[in-house]
């Protein structure tokens, strides 16, 4: 998490054991999520700093997005498929 107008990191969240190829936040500003080369995404709370959820695929994320009402997560992985989540029915850790 940087701060722009200072140019520095605020927070580095853990827990991605490869590279993170793409991040996004919800409209709230409330949560993130994080596609990683680990095959996997995980919903994270901005303010705890916690990862809340991990999504698991067969393939590297490569990227992801959230939708402007914060209510889908679409990402996709290395092989080109495209994986839709709906935020409400994530389980948490």
């Amino acid at each position: 998490l940087w701060d722009l107008s200072k140019a520095q990191p605020l927070h580095i969240f853990e827990g991605h054991t490869a590279p993170v190829h793409g991040v996004s936040v919800t409209p709230n500003g409330k949560y993130a999520i994080s596609a990683s080369a680990d095959n996997t995404i995980r919903l994270w709370d901005i303010s705890t700093r916690k990862c809340l959820s991990l999504l698991t695929g067969d393939e590297a994320f490569k990227c992801c997005t959230i939708s402007p009402k914060g209510s889908l997560i679409a990402a996709g992985d290395q092989a080109g498929e495209i994986h839709l989540f709906e935020i409400r029915n994530i389980h948490t850790l």
